[in-house]
C-alpha cells in the first residue's frame, strides 16, 4: 500500500512540477514543510530531490522548512517568500501551515501530501472559508 501511495504522490508531484516549469520563466522555488526525522517524510523529500536531480539544470530549488519550526513559532516569512509552490507533508504540517498568518502562504499554491482523506477535507474546507473563499 505504501508503494501505491508514494507512487501516486510522485506522479501528482511530477505533473505539478511540469506545470510550474512550463509557466515559470525562471527557477521554480519549492518549499517543503515536513518532519525530516519521520521516515515517510524523509523518503518523500529524498524522492523529490532524486527525481529532480535526474534533470540537471532543471531550475528547481528545494527549501525544507522543518515542522518543528512551525511547532515552536520560529518560522519566518522569508522561509516562504520566494516559494512558487508550498508542499506540506502530513496532516500536522498542513494544519499548521494553514494557521500561519504569513501573506506569502496565502498567495502561493499549496500541495498537501500524505494526508488521510478525512483530515484533508477538514483542512481544505477551513482554508477556503478562513483565508480565501475562492479556493
Amino acid at each position: 500500500m505504501i508503494n501505491g501511495v508514494f507512487g501516486k504522490t510522485r506522479l501528482l508531484f511530477s505533473l505539478l512540477l511540469l506545470t510550474i516549469a512550463s509557466t515559470t520563466a525562471s527557477a521554480a522555488n519549492i518549499t517543503i514543510v515536513a518532519n525530516p526525522q519521520d521516515d515517510s517524510h524523509a523518503e518523500l523529500i529524498e524522492g523529490v530531490k532524486a527525481g529532480l536531480a535526474r534533470y540537471p539544470g532543471n531550475g528547481f530549488n528545494i527549501n525544507i522548512v522543518p515542522l518543528a519550526s512551525l511547532d515552536n513559532n520560529s518560522v519566518r516569512e522569508r522561509d516562504f517568500l520566494d516559494a512558487d509552490l508550498i508542499v506540506t507533508v502530513g496532516t500536522r504540517a498542513a494544519q499548521q501551515a494553514g494557521q500561519l498568518s504569513i501573506p506569502a502562504i496565502a498567495k502561493t499554491p499549496l500541495l498537501h501530501v500524505l494526508i488521510p482523506k478525512i483530515n484533508f477535507d477538514g483542512i481544505t474546507q477551513r482554508r477556503r472559508t478562513d483565508t480565501n473563499p475562492i479556493r
